[in-house]
């Protein structure tokens, strides 16, 4: 039978009129059963008149035209959105979907107003509420806590952390090159006559010229090569270069000695031969002086053929009549390219130096730039794909000066993606206690679609304290995601 306005049930539990009801759920008789529909439940209609249970009650269905008559389970104001309450009473509460309006305003549990129902289902986020059976927030509809969702995107601090360890020095605005010293230990080295190795190898002693010998027997054991006054014999030796050679670099050949006394004060002659079949390469060493140095070769890079694996060298003193010249040492420096222990790796005695504060004591990593040592260290890393290319990105610094003199702030150069344009900014000024200090990147510099960030560090002036950090990260404020 349809019934547009009311229609007959059984009682499914004892029921007072002007309340809210539903279909009782696995009902089997006929009329069916209606039971009080709860908070925030929906309802098919309201009861006319108590009834006991397992009676017949007539309900005025939801449909019926016209506003209706119910019971509020708390006071509320006139015109409140109201929602579905326990035992089938109204409420301006938030559970489920809204219901309804109030056309009358309740002062009390159990007082009867009038309301209008909706004929259909409250789809508003602000008339929908949340069941939050996990206690997640103190918010009670759909729109509020989605919101609160928003909130918490926008405003949490995203940060990325540029470990110490990630950072490298820079030279001229690119990583260094690694140059690594080979020694050429004296006993190695070979007497030439003739233009030729001797008979006998050439192996140099006490008994030879120039003579290889303790600088003073069991009391002083320094090896040495000691050429006597107007002695000019001359020496070789042999190596073999290492693999990655920068062959665009100079080689530079490094002698530590002295001459005798302080009359004469004669060059070594450096005569070299590359590979095989090479052509001989005429240079000259610093000349010598008495007192105990480094003199130096510069092999030029011109002269340095491309493959270059193996170098010879010829040593020939210089005239010297009066006073001996001794060597106590000699080693090449060469540039090597695409090596692990190059490209600005950082550590203890590198400029700057990466360290613990204190060894054991003090475990933490710092940055320290001596005083007056302004070079550059650099970074690089991936932005996030939720980065919001419209707002500013912010790196931190936790930096302290080691006194109160010097106060510098810290320069940074920063570029995104590849063949950016240069952005140039400065830190917050350093004091002398650990601080958190900030270089702003302006969203105007931040590209669209930035997905790299190089950023290079330069101290500015500091001439009488240390400059020390001891963390980095990078603040961004996250962009919705559409896809």
């Amino acid at each position: 039978m349809m019934n547009n306005g009311s229609r007959a049930f059984t009682a499914g539990e004892a029921l007072l009129e002007k309340r809210r009801v539903k279909i009782k759920s696995g009902t089997t008789t006929t009329p069916p059963e209606v039971e009080y529909a709860d908070a925030g439940e929906q309802h098919i209609g309201i009861t006319a008149a108590d009834a006991a249970i397992a009676t017949i009650v007539t309900i005025n269905l939801r449909t019926l035209p016209g506003s209706a008559e119910g019971v509020a389970s708390e006071a509320l104001s006139k015109g409140a959105t109201l929602y579905g309450a326990a035992d089938g009473k109204i409420a301006d509460t938030s559970s489920g979907s809204a219901i309804g309006v109030a056309l009358e305003a309740a002062t009390a549990d159990g007082d009867v107003i009038e309301w209008v129902q909706f004929a259909v289902l409250s789809t508003t986020a602000a008339t929908v509420s949340i069941a939050d059976t996990g206690a997640f927030t103190a918010q009670t509809d759909v729109e509020a806590a989605v919101a609160e969702l928003y909130q918490h995107l926008f405003t949490t601090q995203a940060f990325l952390p540029i470990p110490l360890f990630g950072l490298r020095r820079m030279s001229s605005g690119a990583l260094p090159s690694y140059v690594q010293e080979i020694d050429v230990p004296l006993a190695s080295l070979r007497e030439v006559t003739t233009n030729d190795i001797p008979s006998g190898g050439g192996i140099l002693a006490t008994d030879t010229t120039p003579a290889l010998e303790f600088a003073n027997a069991d009391t002083d054991s320094q090896i040495r090569l000691l050429w006597a006054a107007s002695n000019s014999d001359a020496v070789t030796f042999q190596l073999k270069l290492p693999d990655g050679i920068d062959e665009a670099a100079a080689i530079t050949l490094k002698i530590r000695g002295e001459m005798g006394g302080a009359t004469d004060t004669p060059t070594v002659a450096v005569e070299s031969f590359f590979n095989e079949g090479d052509t001989k390469v005429a240079d000259a060493s610093a000349a010598f002086t008495n007192a105990v140095g480094t003199f130096s070769t510069t092999i030029a890079a011109a002269d340095i053929p491309s493959g270059a694996k193996t170098l010879s060298v010829e040593l020939t003193p210089g005239a010297h009549t009066t006073d001996t010249l001794i060597i106590y040492a000699i080693s090449l420096d060469v540039t090597l390219i695409n090596s692990g222990q190059g490209a600005g790796l950082l550590g203890a005695d590198s400029t700057p130096a990466l360290n613990t504060a204190n060894g054991d004591t003090d475990g933490s990593f710092e940055l320290t730039w001596a005083a007056s040592d302004t070079t550059a260290v650099g970074f690089q890393l991936p932005l996030p794909p939720d980065l919001d290319d419209t707002a500013d990105v912010v790196i931190h610094l936790r930096a302290k000066m080691s006194g109160a003199t010097d106060t510098p702030v810290i320069s940074a150069d920063s570029y995104f993606n590849e063949a950016d344009t240069k952005v140039e900014d400065d830190s917050t000024a350093c004091g002398s206690a650990f601080a958190e200090e900030t270089i702003t990147i302006g969203a105007a510099d931040v590209p669209s679609g930035a997905q790299t960030l190089s950023v290079e560090l330069t101290p500015g002036a500091h001439t009488t304290d240390t400059l020390k950090v001891s963390a980095i990260w990078l603040e961004y404020t996250r962009a919705l995601l559409t896809a």
